[in-house]
This record gives C-alpha cells, structure tokens and sequence, in this order.
C-alpha cells in the first residue's frame, strides 16, 4: 500500500509541475457585426503547415476565448483568426505573430468587424 501512495504523490507532483508551465495559445474574439460568424482559429509555427485549432458559431455581440493549452518548450506560434458569413463569405482575416501576441495583443479582445482583411 505504501509503494502505491508514493507512486500516486509522485504522479500528482508531476502533473502539477507539467501544467505549471502550460501557456493559453488563442484569442479572445468578440463579434462587433450585425450578423452571426463562423470563427476559425489556426496556428502555424515557422517552417510548418497552418493548423486548425478551433471553430465556434459566434452571435452578434457575443465574445468568446478560442484557442488551446501549448506552452515550453514549443515556441509562440502564429495565431490566424478567420471569421466567415453564413454564406460563406470571409469577412475578416487577421494574422497575429508571436510578437504581436506577447508584447501588443496578449490577452486582449480581437473585436471581429467585416471588411478586416489582413491575412499577411
């Protein structure tokens, strides 16, 4: 019995350790349209194929946090927000470097507004 606590305290310390060093790596968006989006989020690591990490349905006026747990060692990826019309029509495009996110956006709002189209 005592070799299994020992394991089970080991195993806690380590997940507490792990999740310490965990980072949010996403964007808080807010929909500032008259119309309802599809919100796609992606990221993208310098020398790596662009991947999707999360899409929402996202009502006029309504804000909401998109994205995913990352952290060390990986590096800040490149955040890319989509947000389309029901049609599917792009409305607004934004790429946000891992600069961007440490020293201009962090945790701020991307407030979603169409005609936005900055993918670059």
């Amino acid at each position: 019995m005592t070799w299994l606590l020992r394991v089970l305290v080991a195993l806690v310390i380590a997940s507490t350790v792990l999740s310490a060093c965990d980072r949010w790596e996403g964007v808080t968006v807010r929909n500032d349209t008259e119309r309802s989006l599809t919100v796609r989020v992606s990221w993208q690591r310098e020398g790596m194929r662009e991947a999707e990490i999360q899409a929402v349905e996202l009502a006029p006026g309504a804000t909401r946090d998109v994205g995913k747990i990352g952290g060390p060692p990986d590096a800040w990826p490149d955040i890319i927000v989509r947000a389309y019309e029901t049609a599917g029509a792009l409305v607004y495009c934004h790429r946000f470097t891992a600069q961007d996110q440490k020293n201009v956006y962090g945790r701020s709002t991307v407030r979603l507004t169409v005609g936005d189209l900055r993918c670059g």
